[in-house]
């Protein structure tokens, strides 16, 4: 009786202890200094945050206050206009999302925790919860101020629904995981083909049910009609001006750099090997050696999957995370397929798969469970540790942006304009009038001008864009590869160094540059 009772205390404290563990792994960004606090945000987040601060004060979604765009993702976009709405400033809106970033991981926690535990018990349920935090990178994938977060937290909350939907029996049922799975597109457009998937694995079901199908499908289905006809009308594009973009990029990739883009999978064993020698990129800076022992390991990892693929396809079902792995390998298979090189944030599905796979094993094999618990936690609550130090680590891109949006926010003339491909925190920061010129929050009409149609050198002379800011170092770094993006090389030698900024000594180009035409 006193083990039983003793039991149901762990049961019921295991979640809550998970979401502690999570948020104290991923919580002490909220707490930073104003410099390092800018260090553990994507530039790319700051266009989210720029877009959202005018959209907020009225002055529409636009990053440059003068040209429309669309290039963010809807629902976490939403949230950060709510944000920008009710906290002023620059540094305090950062904190707050931050606090929202840790919110969601240790909710998404918990809620995984409640998804596996009748199937898989306590201990490998706790498992798989608290490696969220634990696996490699997870914080730079998950908290740092892009969608990441949200999503995770919406792909289990849709496919928990789903799993009591498919229980029940109701339309009702189905109709909450339609809408949470609509949600879930609006935090990740890929997201649009999990319920087409869901149905696909409740065909049965749904043969002899029809209307637990619509309702499944229906509220994705309205939801992405309406997002596309309102992007129509008031972008011009069906897609996100970002996706275009990005599909353009991947379009101009050969086969064998798709084939790269597989092999540099960034998976646990890819992101181990290339910090262990030392090589930013497997397939181009490892050498023969390592190269060759990691794909012998893949190989044979493999191998045993294929040969115990009966025990896999058991383990699967029995946990009935089948439908959510098979959805990360679809979003995963998209994002490599299309864009080549997965973005940081776009690995949220890597991090949730994985966790599913360790509680799994820590089912299959129960004695290997309590030391997968242990190890889970200590590496969770080490990662803090890297705040400390990344505290006394030399200053990197980001902290230059700043510097770089400071210095324009004192001296860039009244009405003058800048352009930048990274111009993320440049433009946060500044408040100036800065364009993005790689496109990805820019409007339709820079995409077919310059990235379709290659006349970036027109877009700035028509557009009056004297100044330039973007990575660079060196007493006289030069902006030609950035312009050649454009078909604009032949622009370098009209642009002077304005000014740098840059670690004064090491051998590694983390620096930012302004530049200005006369």
């Amino acid at each position: 009786m006193t083990g039983s009772l003793s039991r149901t205390r762990v049961d019921r404290a295991a979640p809550w202890l998970a979401a502690i563990i999570v948020a104290l792994a991923f919580g002490g960004n909220a707490v930073l200094s104003d410099d390092l606090l800018v260090t553990r945000f994507m530039d790319d987040a700051a266009y989210y945050f720029t877009i959202a601060r005018h959209t907020a004060a009225g002055q529409g979604m636009t990053f440059d206050g003068l040209h429309r765009t669309n290039g963010v993702q809807p629902l976490w976009f939403a949230l950060l206009v709510v944000v920008f709405r009710l906290v002023p400033g620059d540094l305090a809106p950062l904190r707050v999302v931050a606090g929202i970033e840790t919110c969601l991981l240790a909710g998404a926690a918990v809620m995984l925790f409640g998804a596996l535990r009748a199937r898989l018990g306590t201990v490998a349920a706790f498992v798989a919860a608290v490696a969220l935090a634990a696996l490699p990178r997870a914080d730079e994938i998950l908290r740092r101020g892009m969608e990441s977060a949200l999503l995770l937290f919406m792909l289990i909350a849709a496919w928990q629904a789903t799993r009591r939907a498919s229980e029940r029996q109701s339309t009702r049922a189905w109709l909450v995981a339609g809408a949470l799975w609509a949600l879930a597109f609006l935090t990740r457009l890929e997201v649009l083909l999990a319920p087409l998937l869901v149905a696909g694995l409740h065909a049965t079901l749904f043969r002899s049910r029809a209307r637990f199908a619509g309702a499944l499908l229906l509220p994705t289905a309205v939801v992405a009609v309406v997002y596309a006809t309102l992007n129509r009308i008031f972008f011009g594009t069906v897609l996100p001006i970002s996706g275009l973009v990005k599909s353009h990029w991947g379009a101009a990739y050969s086969s064998g750099e798709h084939l790269r883009g597989w092999i540099n999978f960034p998976w646990a064993l890819h992101d181990l090997v290339i910090r262990m020698f030392s090589c930013g990129a497997l397939v181009t800076s490892c050498r023969a050696p390592v190269k060759a022992g990691y794909l012998l390991v893949e190989a044979l990892l493999l191998l045993i999957l294929v040969r115990h693929r009966r025990a896999a396809v058991a383990a699967l079902r029995e946990s009935t995370a089948g439908t959510l792995l098979a959805l990360c390998a679809v979003l995963i298979v998209i994002d490599v397929s299309v864009v080549v090189r997965m973005a940081t944030w776009k690995e949220a599905p890597i991090v949730l798969g994985s966790a599913l796979l360790l509680g799994i094993v820590g089912h299959r094999l129960p004695r290997l469970a309590p030391g997968l618990a242990i190890g889970v936690c200590a590496l969770a609550l080490l990662r803090p540790l890297s705040l400390i130090v990344d505290a006394d680590a030399p200053a990197g891109n980001s902290l230059f942006r700043v510097q770089a949006a400071r210095w324009l926010a004192g001296n860039l003339p009244p009405g003058d304009k800048v352009g930048s491909w990274n111009a993320g925190m440049l433009g946060y920061f500044s408040h100036r009038t800065v364009v993005n010129l790689d496109g990805l929050v820019n409007d339709v009409a820079f995409y077919r001008r310059v990235v379709d149609g290659g006349d970036l050198a027109g877009y700035l002379r028509d557009e009056h864009i004297r100044w330039l800011s973007d990575q660079g170092c060196g007493t006289n770094p030069r902006p030609r590869t950035l312009l050649a993006s454009g078909g604009a090389a032949d622009l370098d030698p009209q642009f002077a160094v304005v000014t740098t900024f840059e670690q004064p000594t090491g051998t590694s180009c983390r620096g930012y540059a302004i530049w200005r035409r006369p």
